[in-house]
């Protein structure tokens, strides 16, 4: 039932990594207005989320009782009517911001908006930026159970776009990052002209409150605000995973593209068919967002890169051997770390290393203390397999590898997954022998994923292949 009682004045929301915080902040006026960021109200009592809700109204200068102990409520939108929606009667209206969409219908449906402002970013910008954040926050789990990696973030921007594209449905603004950045002065006009304010804030409220390395992270990057600094983020990837991405998502969604007004993929770039794709019905999400947060879930009912990346990962994690140092090659996340086996260890490398340019054109990074190399979904990305393979054997390790054969992909179109060369189980061994490895292979292991373990081939491997050649 609606709260005709507190109604809310506006609802920011949109795609993450598109400016949603600032917004929130410009129109967080001390004594006049409030917009809470990311309080979850209908998610189940939470002290921390809780907490960070209290943290929010406190720094807008609004004394409120602190959360009390586990139990006392049922979710957390409890403590917010009890102890803090009474205190925001004082303000000319309050508001929330949201980029975790996941049940906002609930929420709009008891705190109808006035408002609403809808705030994107071109895919390809955030897909990048998204990647970023999860590395430099540390934001993996690594209890064995949620992993944000490539995967996650390809899933939480699907799910994003399906729901951002129902919200059209409702009277709004759109505020995009790109004007922000370049118009500043032009858009905050536009916001304050849309929410009848006779100034915005310079405050930085929400951002205030954040964990101090994100909170430190964001201001360097972004200063008092957003800058034509952070534009162009796509153009300068280099080729790579990151950017294969980005790239992915843009040419899955057109329509998020034609919507706001983005470069829109041509009708040869994009997607054929894909079980994400969007409904002509708005609100019809086939993405479940719960399952996206489960290290396990497989995803979507397709060869998808980024999951046949994270099932690979798990694969080579299994078969990593007690004692062995691993060193992970060419991934936009080092997510490896989180899923290797007790009594191994990962080779922690900088973004530099991890640059796919560079080892596509055989130049591998320092290997440290790794006793064994791991390249994961990287096989098919290679234009120069044997350049790569080359570069390898000069390392002097074992390895371990995926590759998804030829014979194991029938009706799927390889190229259009990004994957140039299309290799057979023999075609490969044999690029391997001549490489100088020696092979043990587990053909389609799972989904039509091989799993290859190589060592430097000795004498005795070489006689023992010509006689079984003879």
């Amino acid at each position: 039932m609606a709260d005709k009682q507190h109604p809310m004045g506006v609802a920011i929301t949109g795609i993450m990594r598109s400016g949603t915080t600032l917004i929130a902040d410009l129109l967080t006026v001390r004594g006049r207005s409030l917009v809470i960021g990311e309080p979850n109200l209908l998610g189940n009592w939470n002290v921390g989320q809780t907490r960070r809700t209290h943290a929010i109204v406190q720094a807008a200068g609004i004394d409120v009782e602190p959360p009390p102990p586990p139990g006392t409520y049922q979710r957390n939108d409890d403590y917010f009517r009890t102890a803090i929606l009474p205190k925001l009667g004082a303000l000319d209206w309050w508001g929330v911001k949201y980029v975790d969409l996941h049940g906002l219908d609930g929420v709009f449906r008891r705190y109808p908006p006035k408002r609403l402002v809808l705030c994107v970013r071109d895919i390809r910008e955030v897909a990048i930026s998204a990647i970023e954040l999860v590395e430099r926050m540390a934001l993996a789990f690594d209890d064995h159970r949620h992993m944000r990696d490539e995967a996650w973030v390809f899933s939480r921007l699907a799910y994003t776009i399906h729901e951002l594209m129902g919200l059209r449905r409702h009277p709004h603004m759109v505020v995009r990052y790109e004007d922000l950045a370049m118009q500043p002065d032009a858009v905050k006009d536009e916001l304050r002209t849309y929410m009848e304010m006779d100034a915005l804030s310079d405050e930085r409220v929400n951002l205030m409150i954040e964990d101090p390395s994100r909170k430190q992270w964001e201001t360097e990057k972004h200063s008092d605000g957003i800058t034509t600094r952070s534009l162009g983020r796509f153009a300068n990837e280099p080729n790579g995973p990151a950017r294969r991405l980005a790239e992915r998502l843009w040419r899955l969604y057109p329509e998020y593209s034609m919507a706001f007004d983005y470069e829109v993929p041509t009708p040869a770039e994009r997607v054929a068919s894909h079980p994400y794709r969007l409904r002509v019905r708005p609100g019809e999400n086939p993405i479940e967002y719960l399952p996206t947060e489960n290290a396990t879930w497989p995803g979507p009912d397709c060869i998808e890169p980024v999951f046949a990346l994270r099932r690979a990962r798990r694969l080579v994690a299994r078969n990593l051997r007690p004692g062995e140092s691993v060193l992970e090659l060419a991934h936009a996340l080092p997510a490896l770390r989180y899923m290797k086996p007790e009594g191994t260890r990962f080779v922690a490398q900088g973004r530099e290393d991890r640059r796919f340019e560079a080892i596509a054109r055989g130049e591998l990074p320092p290997i440290g203390r790794a006793t064994v190399i791991a390249a994961i979904d990287l096989l098919e990305y290679l234009p120069d397999l044997n350049l790569f393979l080359k570069a390898l054997r000069k390392l002097g390790k074992p390895a371990l590898m995926t590759y998804h054969a030829n014979e194991d992909t029938h009706g799927i179109d390889r190229a259009a997954l990004g994957w140039v060369n299309h290799l057979t189980r023999r075609q490969l061994t044999n690029r391997l022998n001549a490489a100088g490895f020696h092979v043990t292979a587990k053909w389609a292991v799972r989904q039509g994923i091989s799993l290859i373990r190589v060592r430097p081939s000795t004498p005795v491997d070489q006689t023992a292949r010509q006689a079984a050649e003879a």
